[in-house]
């Protein structure tokens, strides 16, 4: 540590931030503490809120189909079986043919079972997940730099990516990913300096299956990006490609990633008959008309069964053709999305790293970061957790800032960096610039929940017809949502299809369920008995 000299020790300041720093490069030398304490103080700061924030409801389309994956996962099944009466529960991001099951990969419902089967609730799962993302957060830092600057770095991203945010407060995803992208990131200087160890080969390649069921685009392009700096760093070091390919490395990560795909492979087998057809694909084939992404073109739209489907996908598809022929657009969406991750002050030690420090390593970090949001603009539709496997790149690049500010600052280089450092800590969380729940979602989950209050004092079982309005687009709105066995709930939601294919589902059921009409586009929504007849 640089000497401070006596003249400067009269500025109280820089006595006081020398102290500080100096406290911070100590006790950041515990690792494991840091990395535990990462994990498990956002966690607990959760908990404590729970009587003032309650555990989060689900409204938004893609969550209930992760609950659906969940739920049938907590169940000890892979898959539902199709309902007879399945096209009255059609619905956003859900399989009714060949089986009842989510399009999504099966990693986030994976970690919402365990919730369920463990704590008794789905929303556990995700308090878990977000904690291990700040120890993941932690240990890939400390990979990178020195321990005091993996301090920092952590405490900045938890800031930014907060317990108030919806990583934390959904069922949508977003820390999984960013776990299992810190794994990867974490490995990289490890294999890049030294003799490949099986250990990391092992860790890289779960780390690689595990984006692959979370953020399967995404986790390629942060992977491939990963990979190209390997054999670059080790090209530098005169290691050969061949040492890549040692028996110590690569049978760890073949085993790995082979047992991995061999359990996608059953899952996809159970799901859609195919072991090589994924439930996405399936479902892009049954109702999407927009591609993924905006080179693709656009598909002839498919027979849609009900109206509000028709109209959300076709919406969706405008989008799609909105930033695909915008550029500028394209390119504010993904900004705003930038901005999730960024606060203001992050630019400032960003310029300065990027325009002092001659580190390899910053510009290895800076290169893959790039990569993935140059993939990201190629996206129809895009969010925050979209990015999620590459959330640590930008603290990396940001305290490589600090590290040079507090190298160029000399004696005032602590002052320098706790300053900036205090400042980005009160800039807040994020804004989220869109992404929060939005009102309408939020009343959608008032009304629908205030079906579900009204009829929890109804004896019996429960049949909800929804009739949406001809022009209805699911804006994070939609009512028709069910559990992984339907028949066996006590509220089951269907979609109104006129008075023959209605009375086709109340014969069904053969007066066994009470039987009401819900529309929830009148202003107010009203709930009211069923009393039509074809």
């Amino acid at each position: 540590m640089q000497t401070v000299s006596s003249s400067h020790l009269q500025i109280p300041a820089v006595r006081w931030d020398n102290s500080v720093y100096s406290w911070l490069e100590w006790s950041s030398r515990r690792k494991l503490l840091i990395c535990t304490l990462a994990m498990v103080l956002p966690m607990a700061a959760r908990l404590i809120l729970l009587p003032r924030i309650p555990i989060p409801k689900p409204f938004v389309s893609d969550e209930f189909a992760y609950l659906l994956t969940a739920e049938t996962f907590a169940s000890g099944r892979l898959t539902n079986p199709p309902h007879p009466m399945w096209q009255h529960f059609e619905t956003l991001h859900q399989l009714m043919q060949p089986t009842y099951a989510s399009k999504y990969p099966p990693g986030q419902a994976l970690s919402l079972a365990i919730g369920i089967k463990f704590f008794g609730h789905p929303w556990f799962g995700v308090w878990l997940v977000y904690g291990l993302f700040g120890a993941c957060l932690c240990w890939m830092l400390l990979n990178w730099v020195p321990p005091v600057y993996a301090l920092l770095g952590t405490v900045i991203t938890l800031i930014r990516i907060s317990i108030l945010g919806y990583w934390m407060n959904s069922y949508w995803g977003g820390a999984l990913a960013a776990c299992a992208g810190c794994l990867l990131l974490g490995t990289l200087p490890r294999m890049a300096r030294g003799p490949l160890r099986s250990k990391d080969a092992a860790l890289a390649a779960l780390a690689v299956a595990l984006l692959a069921n979370t953020r399967p685009y995404e986790g390629l392009v942060l992977a491939a990006g990963a990979a190209i700096v390997l054999v670059f760093w080790r090209s530098a070091r005169r290691y050969t490609l061949a040492s890549l390919l040692a028996w110590r490395s690569a049978v760890p990560f073949l085993l790995v990633l082979a047992a991995v795909a061999l359990l996608d492979g059953y899952y996809n087998f159970r799901v859609t008959g195919d072991p090589l057809q994924l439930p996405y694909q399936v479902y892009f084939k049954q109702y999407q008309i927009a591609p993924p992404w905006i080179l693709l073109p656009e598909r002839e739209p498919p027979v849609f069964r009900h109206a509000d489907l028709e109209n959300t996908w076709k919406e969706q598809a405008w989008e799609y053709r909105e930033n695909k022929t915008h550029l500028r657009q394209n390119i504010q969406v993904t900004y705003s999305i930038f901005k999730f991750f960024c606060p203001t002050l992050y630019f400032f030690p960003v310029v300065v790293g990027l325009f002092v420090s001659r580190s390899p390593r910053l510009w290895a970090a800076t290169g893959i970061y790039g990569l993935t949001w140059a993939a990201l603009l190629l996206e129809g539709n895009k969010a925050p957790h979209y990015i999620a496997a590459s959330a640590a790149l930008l603290p990396l690049i940001v305290v490589y800032g600090f590290r040079c500010l507090r190298a160029i600052g000399g004696v005032y280089g602590p002052l320098l960096v706790l300053t900036l450092f205090g400042l980005i800590v009160l800039e807040g969380r994020a804004s989220e610039h869109g992404y929060s729940f939005e009102t309408r979602g939020r009343d959608a989950v008032s009304n629908r929940m205030a079906v579900l209050d009204k009829l929890k004092n109804e004896p019996g079982a429960q049949l909800i017809l929804v009739r949406y309005s001809p022009d209805h687009v699911d804006k994070s709105d939609g009512c028709v949502y069910n559990a992984a066995d339907i028949d066996a709930s006590r509220v089951v939601w269907a979609l109104d299809m006129g008075s023959a294919k209605n009375q086709e589902l109340v014969n069904y059921y053969q007066g066994s369920r009470k039987i009401w009409l819900y529309q929830p586009d009148k202003d107010p929504s009203e709930l009211v008995p069923y009393t039509e007849n074809p």
